[in-house]
């Protein structure tokens, strides 16, 4: 469903319904679809919150907030004209996938099928800059241990023999 990404799982589609909603009814109803995703009980309709919500339209999900990481996303598709109905339209999806480490972050995403309606952002990762690894501390004492014998070196002068006449 998510082009360019590999789904790591999937929850749904929730027939004829807008789970992206505020009421606590559609709260209720999300806070079950992310139990069952996760396979756990600790979201609460009442407590439940999301990074971002925004509405769309056409196939491409441009977000304001880049993705990073592992990223948890609902994607309500509405009734598309000319489209067949059916799961997927009038419905709703939750997906987890890993977004990646993209320096700027995941700013779109390519959904193949039409009539995307709005799309909420529960959760993403952070971005992990790449760092230079901290040498070891054999690696420390070789490098010191070098340095003091290329000194020694240096300052040791060979003798010669010098006659004035």
């Amino acid at each position: 469903m998510l082009a360019g990404t590999q789904a790591i799982a999937c929850g749904g589609w929730y027939d004829n319904n807008n789970l992206n909603g505020n009421s606590e009814a559609k709260r209720k109803d999300s806070a079950a679809a992310l139990n069952a995703l996760f396979n756990t009980t600790t979201f609460n309709w009442q407590t439940l919150s999301w990074i971002d919500q925004f509405d769309v339209s056409g196939n491409v999900i441009n977000f304001d907030t880049p993705l990073f990481g592992q990223t948890v996303l609902a994607i309500h598709v509405g009734a598309a004209k000319g489209q067949p109905t059916g799961v997927g339209y009038t419905s709703t999806a939750f997906f987890i996938f890993d977004a990646g480490n993209l320096l700027g972050g995941l700013k779109s995403l390519d959904f193949n099928r039409a009539g995307l309606s709005n799309v909420r952002v529960y959760s993403t990762g952070t971005f992990t800059p790449p760092t230079n690894a901290v040498p070891e501390p054999a690696t420390w004492a070789m490098l010191i241990a070098g340095f003091g014998l290329a000194g020694v070196a240096v300052r040791r002068r060979r003798r010669t023999s010098v006659t004035f006449a």
